[in-house]
């Protein structure tokens, strides 16, 4: 990741299967977005002790914790104020035992920060940062021939409701393989509308000045893994194999290629998938004890029914590159 130039780290869990993320990204110069899993299971206080601990370990590493995804209701399992309460412990725990101040907030589709519900609003209020997750690939009303009208639509609205300061799209993406949604058949997923997308999003991000977005993800899904979508294997940038896909088209045998810089000067990335295995300049890699190792992913919602950890999705997300530097 470092070699391809990303910055920045959004995970959907502080500790996985016993290892903190925190730790492995400090060592590599990563920042982390860092993610606490809802859950109504006991192992949800290893999620939040994690977040607490990388905070007093490693300030520098942790630019903000993200409490929840896709999970408020109607849509998720949680009421708003369990997600406000949930946020409140974590950000009195960190300023009590670190007298630091992190920014804390959540995730969730741009569909219930769209409804005029107080709910919604109240939750918004008590967020230091509101994740955006936003897919133009599911809008039935998405129109190639004007890429970026629906990301112009949707933040017109949003940014009208909410503090721009606070607005961060946490997810956005467009799958190279698999089936059009049946609500949205007009939207081919294949490597050329993937790459139209990509594009659209850098110079969107460029247009409005944005940095710290997110991008939806780094990696294809493992061929075995049980997803409920074939779309759903295709959404990475690279392949999961690790090979790059032509939306970049990257030499990435070549270190500070004037090329791969231009290409990644653009959002950050959502690193979802089966191993997460950190690499620093050319053949310097991490070193097997500290590879982890995943079960399935999808983009799941926190609280879906996971009888245990062992069962529960992973998502890690990775941040693109600033557009200041467009």
């Amino acid at each position: 990741m470092a070699k391809l130039k990303f910055t920045q780290v959004r995970t959907y869990y502080s500790s996985y299967f016993g290892h903190d993320i925190a730790p492995l990204a400090a060592k590599h110069g990563l920042q982390l977005h860092l993610g606490v899993y809802m859950t109504y299971e006991l192992w949800y206080q290893n999620q939040v002790d994690s977040a607490v601990k990388a905070v007093k370990a490693h300030p520098k590493t942790i630019k903000a914790i993200l409490v929840g995804n896709e999970n408020v209701a109607p849509y998720g399992r949680y009421a708003a104020d369990d997600i406000v309460a949930k946020m409140k412990v974590i950000r009195d725990r960190i300023k009590n035992e670190t007298g630091l101040s992190v920014p804390v907030g959540t995730v969730q589709r741009v569909a219930e920060w769209l409804l005029d519900d107080p709910k919604i609003k109240k939750l918004a209020a008590n967020s230091d940062i509101l994740g955006v997750n936003l897919y133009p690939f599911f809008d039935n009303s998405f129109d190639p021939t004007k890429p970026a009208a629906v990301l112009d639509s949707v933040w017109s609205v949003l940014t009208q409701r909410y503090p721009l300061s606070k607005l961060r799209i946490t997810e956005t993406g467009w799958p190279s393989g698999g089936s059009p949604p049946s609500f949205a058949p007009k939207n081919v997923p294949n490597l050329a509308n993937a790459k139209l997308y990509y594009k659209t999003f850098l110079a969107w991000m460029a247009s409005k000045g944005r940095q710290g977005d997110f991008w939806y993800n780094m990696y294809d899904s493992r061929p075995d893994e049980k997803l409920p979508a074939d779309v759903e294997y295709h959404f990475g940038l690279l392949t999961h194999k690790r090979d790059v896909k032509g939306v970049l088209k990257l030499d990435t045998s070549v270190q500070n290629d004037a090329t791969l810089d231009r290409q990644f000067n653009g959002p950050n990335v959502l690193l979802v998938n089966s191993t997460l295995n950190l690499t620093i300049g050319t053949n310097q890699s991490v070193a097997a004890s500290e590879t982890i190792v995943f079960p399935p992913s999808s983009r799941a919602s926190d609280g879906d029914n996971t009888p245990s950890m062992n069962q529960a999705y992973d998502n890690d997300e990775i941040l693109l590159p600033s557009s200041e530097q467009f």
